[in-house]
């Protein structure tokens, strides 16, 4: 019974996610005990639960990793999104440190530039507020500031496309 379960849940977890887009994401972890090798140690399981195109919250992806890092986040999302997640306009989740920084370099939006600068930064970067509304220059992806000659701030640390 458990083979057949297993195969269910491998089917489930592997599945496409093709009934996007997925404009609100959220994204969690729980850490739990479990028993490996005759040992009980902690594990997170982390789970992204999205709304598809008909406004219906569907689980998406369901994961566990020996720690709850921005190693295991990573490789959660760019799973997620090799099996078809797109349109996320809005992801909602604690602030874990590791969670955060997968997250701006797996889902790059735009990035802001100066006129007067080759640098790009997060919107939300400090040195990003500063710019005058004249001089701003709006990249829709971190490649197209790349593409520009434009390179990352070092203090928001935006991803290298």
């Amino acid at each position: 019974m458990a083979k057949s379960l297993d195969e269910m849940v491998e089917s489930f977890r592997n599945r496409q996610l093709d009934a996007g887009p997925y404009p609100y994401l959220w994204l969690d972890a729980l850490v739990e005990k479990s028993r490996e090798g005759g040992r009980i140690v902690n594990v997170a399981t982390v789970i992204a639960i999205g709304v598809n195109a008909d406004g219906h919250r569907e689980v998406l992806g369901v994961d566990v990793f020996t720690s709850e890092d921005g190693a295991c986040w990573t490789s959660f999302l760019r799973d997620l999104k090799a099996r078809g997640l797109l349109g996320v306009a809005c992801i909602t989740s604690d602030a874990h440190p590791g969670l955060k920084d997968a997250i701006a370099a797996t889902f790059q939006g735009p990035s802001w530039g100066s006129k007067n600068s080759n640098i790009y930064h997060f919107p939300s970067c400090p040195w990003a507020q500063k710019i005058n509304p004249g001089n701003l220059v709006v990249f829709p992806t971190a490649q197209d500031a790349v593409n520009a000659g434009y390179r990352p701030c070092k203090v928001c640390k935006p991803p290298l496309p």
